[in-house]
This record gives C-alpha cells, sequence and structure tokens, in this order.
C-alpha cells in the first residue's frame, strides 16, 4: 500500500554538498511526509534544506486517517521505503526546522530525546536511519500494527528499551532556538 510512491526530487538539482557536509554523513536526504492541514510547514522545511544544502523530499499523504495515532503509525512505513530507496535518511516532522547544520558526529541509527519538567522521553520527529536498520522498521512496523491504539513514539520507546536498541539520542528542543541542537 505505501510501496507505490517514489519520491519527488525536490532540493536542489544537481544535489551539490556545501562545505560543512562531509563524506561522515554520507550524504543523508532530509524526507518527511504531510497532510494537507500540514502542507504550509513545507516551505520552511525545504527553505531550510535550500540554505544547508541537503537533499529534500516530500510527500503528500493521500491517505484519510481515522485519527492522529493513524497519522503517526505511517511513518514507520513511510520511513521503510524511504530507507530503501534513498539509503541515509533524516526523517524530521514537517512542521521542524533546521536552524544551524546538522552535525557531522550525528551517526544512525539515531533519535532525539527530550526532557519537560520531570519528564524524559524519546521523540521520532528527527530520526537518523540507513539501510542497516531495515528489519528494526519491519518489527517497528509489526508493533505499530499490532497495537493501533499508540502512536508510534510510544511503540518505539518501548522497542527500544525492550530490545536494547542501539539507538545514538540528542537532545531535541521545542521552542528555543538558541540553543546548541539544530534542530
Amino acid at each position: 500500500m505505501h510501496g507505490t510512491k517514489s519520491f519527488e526530487y525536490i532540493v536542489p538539482r544537481p544535489y551539490r554538498p556545501t562545505a560543512h557536509v562531509t563524506d561522515a554523513m554520507d550524504h543523508f536526504a532530509v524526507v518527511t511526509y504531510y497532510t494537507p492541514d500540514f502542507f504550509p510547514f513545507v516551505a520552511g522545511l525545504r527553505a531550510d534544506c535550500e540554505r544547508w544544502g541537503y537533499r529534500f523530499y516530500a510527500e503528500e499523504a493521500t491517505t484519510n486517517f481515522a485519527d492522529l495515532i493513524n497519522a503517526f503509525d505511517y511513518k514507520v512505513a513511510f520511513l521503510q521505503r524511504a530507507v530503501r530507496e534513498l539509503g541515509k535518511v533524516l526523517w524530521l516532522d514537517v512542521e521542524c526546522r533546521i536552524v544551524r547544520p546538522i552535525p557531522t558526529s550525528w551517526r544512525g541509527p539515531l533519535i532525539t530525546a527530550y526532557t519537560i519538567g520531570e519528564r524524559r522521553g524519546l521523540s521520532s520527529g528527527v530520526l537518523l536511519l540507513d539501510q542497516q536498520q531495515d528489519s528494526f522498521l519491519s518489527l517497528w512496523q509489526k508493533y505499530a500494527e499490532r497495537y493501533p491504539r499508540y502512536p508510534d513514539d510510544y511503540i518505539l520507546d518501548f522497542l527500544t528499551r525492550r530490545i536494547d536498541y542501539p539507538f545514538h539520542q540528542v537532545p531535541l528542543e521545542f521552542f528555543d532556538r538558541s540553543t546548541s541542537s539544530p534542530v
């Protein structure tokens, strides 16, 4: 169902990495999907990718999601398809902004972690993945389908703890653009 579309190449043609993009980053592609309500955010993320010289792929989700959790879970199959077609991908929720270059030290598999007050957790709003995570993505998809009442973040958090999957974690900043977080 999700594997029928190809990714639309959006930015820039031909791809020429800027000086801060090194071979260590393997020239990842920034990928996202959006629903019609979130289309206005595409322009901001596209502009960030143009500014920093990152390849950018955005896809409109034509599925009518029954609820928000279904929209979140759609991401898992989308990510697996992106990894299979593009190799190394940096998934960003479409409303994210890239405020400084992505550090060359970032290595996949990578996820963002947050702290709000006493709460700590993982956020799948930013993920760096490649083809080595294909079997993990299949497992994530399996559990997302088995437990449709839970959002993808909960299932991902459960899986990373249950099977001790070696995600690198970087801090996520939701609002303060003056922090060291690039996203």
